[in-house]
């Protein structure tokens, strides 16, 4: 019938949506990682806030994409000065 055709549309699309969100978070991601090893933290701090306004779209989660988020998050800390004790930031290193 016409209205499970739609439905079964609208569900495409909605999957179609998360997949093109999870690229663009991606690219910001990578990005946002390429200004903060250049030194370019004003432009780190903009790309992180396009990530923020993506993330609350529908997206698919993978855990590549949850490990980038947590790196995010790690440098958006030492971006803003929080302090981390010396053991996390060696251990960090030493995983590199």
């Amino acid at each position: 019938s016409k209205r499970k055709k739609k439905n079964h549309i609208i569900r495409q699309n909605r999957a179609v949506n998360c997949i093109v969100n999870r690229w663009n978070v991606d690219y910001y991601v990578y990005c946002a990682l390429e200004s903060f090893r250049d030194g370019q933290y004003t432009d780190f701090c903009q790309i992180r806030d396009i990530l923020q306004s993506l993330m609350a779209r529908p997206l698919e989660m993978t855990d590549q994409l949850s490990r980038k988020l947590r790196v995010m998050q790690f440098l958006s800390r030492i971006n803003e000065g929080n302090t981390l004790g010396e053991k996390i930031l060696f251990c960090f290193m030493a995983c590199r």
